[in-house]
């Protein structure tokens, strides 16, 4: 696989929409997120959308978890061959 023909995923663009992804988009792009504001630019958001929100997060710290487990196991087979 050739990472210069990779695209990046915006993380909230996965997670939120509409709106409250162009607030969350403006008060972070390209930092990473605090705490502290996610919470505030939630508030007055739907239950809907903070639990659709909610479980897309849980899904993408799944797959992360997923790759990093991959990558581990990789390296440490590549240690012991060594």
């Amino acid at each position: 696989m050739n990472l210069k023909d990779q695209r990046a995923v915006d993380p909230l663009a996965l997670m939120f929409h509409g709106e409250l992804l162009a607030e969350l988009e403006e008060l972070f792009h390209p930092h990473v997120p605090k705490i502290t504001v996610i919470q505030e630019a939630l508030k007055g958001a739907p239950a809907e959308d903070l639990r659709v929100a909610l479980s897309r997060a849980k899904t993408l710290i799944a797959y992360g978890e997923a790759v990093k487990q991959a990558i581990g196991t990789r390296e440490e087979k590549s240690a012991t061959a060594r």
